[in-house]
C-alpha cells in the first residue's frame, strides 16, 4: 500500500500520505499543499471531501450531514442532496461502527474515480496508476481492455464506464458506492434531456436568468486564498467567464497558451484583443511538445488522456512558477450548454441513431479500430447500443444529446480538465449545475445561430459580443460568421462529406509524420500484444490520411501497451468484492 500510494508523487513538493489504515481498509492521498480536501470526524463517521461544496458557508456540518445520510442508507435523501447542490467533489465516508465505506460524486463526475477487484480486495482511486501499481504488487497485473481501446481508437473515449484496462471501471456521474463485505453501486442522479422547461420564454428572458446563474457560479468558485487565473483562449466560452468576473468584481488574471511556433496564434490574438477591451492582465505563454512531457501525461493520466495535449504541461510549468497558489478558472463545458446539440437531421429509429453516432463522432474508422484492438467492429456497435439503452430518453434526438454529454463530456474532456488539477484546483461555472440544468431546459431553437448566447453575453458583457471569433474569423454578430456558420451546418447534415473536406486540410505533414515514426518505433522495439501490428502498420503507411489528433490517439494506446508500466489524491482499499 505504502509504494502504491508513493507511487503517483507526481512533484517533488506533493503530500504523500495514508490518512488511516486498518487491517481491513486504508485511505491514502496525493496532491499538493493546497489542494482542497477537508475532513470531518464525528463519533461514528470519518469524511474526507476531495474538492468543493460551492456557496455553501459551513461546509463541515454539511459534510456531517452527507455522512449521517449515507451510514444510514437515507438513498433518497442523498439523492435529493446530489441533486440540489453544486460542486466538484468526491466524498468517502467511513462509518466507524460498521466499518463500511461509502463512496459519493457528484452529478458530472468532474473528478473521475476508479475502482477495481484486485485479489481478495476492492481498490478505488482517482489515480490509474494506483489502481495498476496496487494490481502489480499484489502479483496480479492489469491487461489491456481490448473493447475500451478500439472505443477510443473509434471515438477518442471509452464508452460508458470502460477505460484502456480490464476490469477497472469509472465511476458513473451521481454514483453512491457502498463497500462492505462486498460493493453496491447506486445511482443518486441521471441526466434526462427530453424536457425543455423554459421554452415558454423569450430567448431575452432566459438569457437574462442564465447571465444571473452564471454570475453567481463565478462568484462562488473564486477562493480569496488562491489566485483566480483564468485560461483565456479567443473563444466565446472564456471570453463569457472573463465578462462575469469584471461584471462580479471577481478577482482574477488571464493566462493564454499559445501554439504559434514564430507568429502569434489566432487564439493569442484574439485573447489580448479581449484583455484590451476589458482592462485586465494577460499573460501569455509558448508551448512546446516534447518526449518529457509525453511522458508525464502518460505517468499522470494513464492514456485517458491522449498524447497530443502533451504540450499544454509547459503551460502549466510556467503557470505554476508565476503562480504557485491559484484557481485555474476555464469556460470549460460552454460547448455543450449553449449550443443546440440535437442531430442535424431526423432519426426515427436506434439503428439509424446508432449509424449516425460513429459517421458523426468516429475519429479512426471503425472497422480500422477494430483490427487494431483485435476487436470485431459488431462489438462497437453493440457498446454504442447498449450506452443508448441505458439513457432514460424517449427522443432520439435527445438520446443523441445525452450520448455527447456522458461519453464525450464525461468520458473525454473531464479526464482534460482533471490532468490540470495535478497542477492547480480546476473549475468551470459552466459545470454549476443551476446553469447546466437552466440550460439544458433552453429550447434548442433558441440556441441557433447563437441566438441564445449573445442574449446570455450580452447581459453582461455586451462589448465581448463583437470581437472577432477566431473559429470562423469573424464576430458572431457579422453576415461573416453567419455564411461561414451555414456551411459549417450544411457540412455536419453529411458527416462523411464534412470528414472529406477536413481531410483535405491535412495536418502539418512533419508532424504527421514524426508521430507515425514513433508508433513504428513501437511496433519494431515493443511487444505490443493483443494489438494487431499489421492493422497499426497500416494506418502509418500513410499517415496523409489521419489527422494529426487520430494518429495521437494510436500513440497513446500503443505507448500504454507497449510499457505496461505500474503506473492518489483520496485512494481507498477495502475488503473483497463482487459485483
Amino acid at each position: 500500500m505504502e509504494s502504491a500510494v508513493d507511487s503517483v508523487r507526481f512533484f517533488e513538493d506533493y503530500d504523500v500520505r495514508i490518512e488511516w489504515m486498518n487491517e481491513e481498509t486504508a485511505i491514502g492521498y496525493s496532491g499538493f499543499a493546497d489542494y482542497p480536501l477537508t475532513r470531518v470526524e464525528t463519533d461514528s463517521e470519518s469524511v474526507v471531501l476531495e474538492g468543493d461544496l460551492y456557496g455553501q458557508a459551513d461546509i463541515e456540518s454539511v459534510l456531517s450531514y452527507v455522512g449521517r445520510l449515507a451510514t444510514n442508507n437515507r438513498h433518497e435523501e442523498l439523492s435529493e442532496w446530489v441533486r440540489e447542490i453544486d460542486g466538484d467533489f468526491l466524498i468517502i465516508v467511513y462509518d466507524k461502527t460498521r466499518e463500511e465505506i461509502h463512496v459519493i460524486n457528484d452529478v458530472f463526475a468532474r473528478l473521475p474515480v476508479f475502482y477495481a477487484t484486485v485479489g481478495d480486495a476492492l481498490v478505488v482511486s482517482r489515480e490509474l496508476k494506483f489502481v495498476r501499481t496496487f494490481a502489480a504488487e499484489s502479483g496480479t497485473p492489469l491487461v489491456l481492455n481490448q473493447l475500451g481501446a478500439a472505443q477510443q481508437l473509434a471515438f477518442g473515449y471509452c464508452l460508458g464506464d470502460q477505460t484502456l484496462f480490464a476490469g477497472v471501471r469509472c465511476l458513473p456521474p451521481g454514483s453512491h458506492l457502498s463497500i462492505a463485505d462486498s460493493f453496491h453501486l447506486d445511482r443518486t442522479y441521471q441526466h434526462n434531456f427530453d424536457g425543455r422547461n423554459h421554452a415558454d420564454k423569450t430567448v431575452e428572458e432566459n438569457g437574462a436568468t442564465l447571465a444571473s446563474l452564471f454570475k453567481t457560479a463565478v462568484r462562488n468558485r473564486h477562493r480569496p486564498d488562491a489566485t483566480t487565473v483564468l485560461s483565456l483562449s479567443g473563444g466565446l466560452d472564456s471570453r463569457a467567464v472573463a465578462g462575469a468576473c469584471i461584471a462580479t468584481r471577481t478577482p482574477f488574471t488571464t493566462a493564454t497558451f499559445d501554439t504559434g511556433s514564430d507568429t502569434e496564434s489566432d487564439d493569442a490574438r484574439v485573447a489580448r484583443m479581449i484583455t484590451d477591451s476589458l482592462g485586465v492582465d494577460w499573460h501569455s505563454y509558448k508551448t512546446q511538445t516534447t518526449d518529457d512531457a509525453r511522458d508525464r501525461l502518460l505517468d499522470m493520466k494513464q492514456g485517458m488522456n491522449y498524447l497530443g495535449m502533451a504540450f499544454i504541461l509547459s503551460f502549466f510549468d510556467q503557470l505554476r512558477e508565476d503562480f504557485p497558489q491559484a484557481t485555474y478558472l476555464t469556460g470549460d463545458g460552454g460547448d455543450k450548454v449553449l449550443v443546440d446539440l440535437t442531430p442535424v437531421k431526423s432519426l426515427s429509429s436506434t439503428e439509424a441513431l446508432v449509424e449516425y453516432i460513429i459517421e458523426a463522432n468516429s475519429r479512426i474508422p471503425l472497422d480500422e479500430a477494430a483490427a487494431i484492438a483485435n476487436v470485431t467492429p459488431a462489438s462497437i456497435v453493440e457498446s454504442v447500443e447498449d450506452r443508448l439503452a441505458s439513457y432514460p430518453e424517449q427522443q432520439f434526438a435527445q438520446k443523441y444529446v445525452h450520448f455527447l454529454i456522458r461519453e464525450r463530456g464525461i468520458n473525454f474532456l473531464n479526464h482534460g480538465e482533471d490532468r490540470n488539477r495535478y497542477f492547480f484546483w480546476s473549475v468551470s461555472p459552466f459545470y454549476a449545475l443551476p446553469v447546466f440544468e437552466y440550460a439544458m431546459n433552453c429550447p434548442d431553437e433558441q440556441k441557433q445561430g447563437q441566438a441564445l448566447y449573445k442574449a446570455f453575453l450580452g447581459e453582461f458583457a455586451p462589448e465581448l459580443i463583437d470581437i472577432e471569433y477566431p473559429n470562423f474569423g469573424a464576430p458572431i454578430t457579422s453576415l461573416e460568421y453567419r455564411a461561414k456558420r451555414f456551411v459549417f451546418d450544411v457540412l455536419s447534415r453529411y458527416p462523411s462529406l464534412r470528414h472529406t473536406v477536413v481531410k483535405q486540410m491535412k495536418d502539418n505533414a512533419i508532424a504527421n509524420s514524426a508521430v507515425t515514426a514513433k508508433i513504428d518505433a513501437q511496433r519494431s522495439t515493443a511487444n505490443l500484444d493483443p494489438l494487431d501490428t499489421d492493422a497499426i502498420g497500416a494506418v502509418t503507411a500513410n499517415p496523409g490520411a489521419y489527422r494529426l489528433i487520430e494518429l495521437n490517439f494510436l500513440l497513446t494506446l500503443t505507448t500504454i501497451v507497449s510499457e505496461m508500466r505500474t503506473v492518489t489524491k483520496p485512494s481507498v482499499t477495502g475488503s473483497p468484492a463482487d459485483d
